[in-house]
């Protein structure tokens, strides 16, 4: 067969195995989910961010699973990966969820206070690592809160952690915590 060619600024991503646990517990056929990691496979050669063997988190938006030469491979525009290798890329910043204090203001006053309650719902986060090709988000910002929307295709769950991978876009404001 002839070699997998990715054109058109696509990839082509080998996901991991199927996950058939989590946490301990054996999860049966009909609640099994494919990865959310894999392996590009073939990818356009325009892309300047990722290349052929980096480990990537597949995008939840935009995929298609595609069978070519007995292999399965999801299929995506290289723009919209936005984690390779462990590291944010292609202007987007890892944040993670607000869950252990309130949220404070310049003087040190609680500005917002943090229940049990509001932690689940909170939209609250904190700048962990900026993608070294970002235009807007610098490494100073790291440490800095501030609030995300609650759905958008520039926003995704990195694995299943309180991190999270947004565009920078999608970053309104920053405030010291």
């Amino acid at each position: 067969m002839s070699e997998l060619k990715a054109i058109s600024g696509n990839c082509f991503v080998v996901r991991d195995e199927q996950e058939a646990e989590f946490g301990g517990i054996d999860l049966s056929d009909s609640v099994q989910v494919k990865s959310s990691y894999g392996t590009i496979a073939a990818i356009d050669s325009e892309c300047t961010f990722a290349s052929v063997g980096d480990r990537v988190h597949i995008p939840h938006y935009g995929v298609m699973d595609v069978e070519w030469d007995k292999k399965e491979y999801a299929m995506c525009k290289a723009d919209r990966l936005f984690y390779v290798n462990g590291e944010p890329v292609n202007e987007y910043t890892l944040v993670r969820k607000c869950t252990e204090d309130h949220v404070r203001d310049e003087s040190g006053e609680i500005a917002l206070f943090m229940t049990k309650n509001f932690i689940e719902n909170t939209n609250w986060v904190e700048v962990v690592e900026v993608a070294k090709d970002s235009r807007y988000m610098k490494d100073e910002y790291v440490g800095l809160y501030c609030p995300l929307p609650e759905n958008d295709e520039k926003l995704a769950r990195v694995g299943h952690s309180k991190d999270f991978c947004v565009h920078e876009s999608l970053i309104q404001m920053l405030t010291e915590g």
